[in-house]
């Protein structure tokens, strides 16, 4: 089944949906940094870079020759800076929080195709709880009944406590509306036991790539962006994106096990000579 992944970011949704058997047909993304992580783990997908504040999702797909009864999966990501208790919460005041609609229109347009939008749990509360209902209701108006999960990253194998709102969107066409009603859609299994992050490390980077196997155990757990005591201040991440910016993502300082700044963990950055594109770009 094809997949059309709007609002991509740099492909880590679309790495889920690849794995479970879809096949990508168009990436819509219009951070240049993301394209690239893009471009350089999904070679030969169209992508389309423009701003969704001026453009419809009808003026996309029909760019790229995406019919009406398209019957694949639309993956939708809007920001979600606007929602989250960690960002503004600015409700209609904050433009990024209208990009919501683009579910509507990509519903209005393909209604014999699957939706799943994903974004953050306070998107169901505060300010925010209100345009979630309008998009639920517009979606009812439609004939498109859309579902409502809270799935968490630590319950699906993942080292991370990571709750996120999932709506499924079923097709308009494919049964009676009221179908949905007998026979909802179950949210997947959890996985029986919880999955820490020196396993995750373990099974992946060290296992897939020969530099990380070269490492020692301490640097590895360090990569993961948590540490031992899973504790990095904003301060220290400040510090570590101003080096970044300084010397580059490939630089000597970077790459060394230790920094000269004994304040700030050290961290690994694979090389753009090893196909990884920018910083932690590379899936796998």
């Amino acid at each position: 089944m094809q997949c059309i992944d709007i609002f991509s970011g740099g492909g880590i949704g679309a790495l889920g949906y690849q794995r479970a058997g879809f096949e990508h047909r168009l990436f819509v993304e219009w951070d240049p940094w993301a394209t690239m992580t893009l471009q350089a783990n999904y070679p030969g997908v169209s992508i389309d870079n423009r701003n969704l504040f001026l453009y419809s999702m009808a003026e996309v797909f029909e760019d790229h020759g995406i019919a009406i009864d398209f019957e694949g999966l639309i993956a939708m990501s809007p920001p979600c800076q606007g929602h989250s208790t960690a960002g503004t919460q600015g409700g209609r005041e904050d433009l990024r929080n209208s990009l919501l609609g683009k579910v509507v229109e990509a519903a209005e347009y393909a209604p014999q195709a699957w939706i799943v939008m994903e974004n953050v749990k306070g998107l169901t509360a505060g300010t925010s709880a209100d345009l979630l209902v309008e998009l639920e209701s517009a979606l009812l108006d439609l004939g498109r009944r859309p579902f409502r999960w809270i799935l968490d990253a630590k319950e699906y194998g993942v080292p991370s406590s990571r709750p996120r709102l999932f709506l499924l969107i079923p097709p308009l066409f494919r049964v009676p509306t009221q179908f949905w009603d007998e026979y909802p859609p179950s949210p997947p299994e959890k996985h029986k036991e919880l999955v820490t992050t020196r396993e995750a490390i373990g099974k992946t980077f060290v296992d897939l790539d020969p530099e990380f196997r070269e490492m020692s155990e301490n640097e590895v757990v360090l990569y993961s962006g948590i540490g031992p005591s899973q504790n990095w201040t904003a301060s220290e991440f400040g510090r570590l994106y101003g080096a970044l910016k300084e010397h580059g993502p490939t630089s000597d300082l970077l790459r060394r096990p230790t920094w000269d700044a004994p304040d700030l963990p050290p961290v690994y950055v694979p090389p753009p000579a090893l196909g990884r594109g920018s910083f932690v770009a590379h899936f796998g």
